[in-house]
């Protein structure tokens, strides 16, 4: 959510929420805060959780760079889901994410591709990708960094043509798309910014 606290002005705010009765009722008992780039597809929000979240736009630069500010409180107590059931292991602490994904946005076929939350760092499309790799919790608003690992060289023609999608990804629970998590989990940004490699 929108909250009036950010840095400059107003910011993000991405709490995990148990879902209460009804999420144990449909067999999703916890809900990471989630903000990318892409859209929310809740036609299926009950048949394939993981395909809910179609990640990524198409996008005509090179991207270098993400940097921004944060702060990160983990829940008390980490949920598993394990046999319908919740396990709470209070020995586990729950772990925030922040990461972007470039990829191709369609295939040899020109089918398109999209990432969801089953392949947003695996998928065998993605040609760059960049992570915080640790991101302690903090009271204060903290910066962060994350620079862009290309596998290899991309096609300047595609990438003119928009071939490549983009995005970036924040969550409170690392893993909240396999409904484990803190409840209470929360990641506040600010001041997101995506630097791209000059033109040449």
């Amino acid at each position: 959510s929108v909250v009036a606290e950010g840095f400059h002005g107003k910011g993000i705010r991405l709490t995990t929420c148990s879902t209460g009765q009804w999420g144990k009722l449909v067999r999703r008992p916890l809900a990471a805060g989630n903000f990318f780039i892409g859209e929310f597809d809740v036609s299926e929000a009950l048949k394939n959780t993981l395909h809910t979240t179609r990640m990524g736009r198409p996008f005509d630069r090179k991207p270098y760079k993400v940097t921004g500010l944060y702060k990160y409180k983990a829940g008390d107590v980490f949920w598993k889901y394990v046999n319908y059931k919740i396990e709470e292991h209070p020995e586990i602490k729950d772990r925030a994410a922040i990461y972007a994904s470039f990829f191709r946005n369609h295939d040899n076929e020109g089918n398109e591709i999209v990432l969801n939350g089953n392949d947003s760092t695996t998928n065998p499309n993605i040609v760059a990708s960049a992570e915080v790799n640790v991101i302690p919790e903090t009271d204060e608003w903290t910066p962060f960094e994350m620079v862009f690992n290309y596998k290899g060289d991309i096609d300047l023609d595609e990438l003119e043509r928009q071939g490549y999608s983009l995005t970036i990804v924040f969550t409170s629970s690392t893993d909240g798309a396999y409904y484990e998590g803190a409840p209470g989990s929360t990641l506040y940004i600010d001041n997101v910014r995506l630097e791209c490699e000059e033109e040449k």
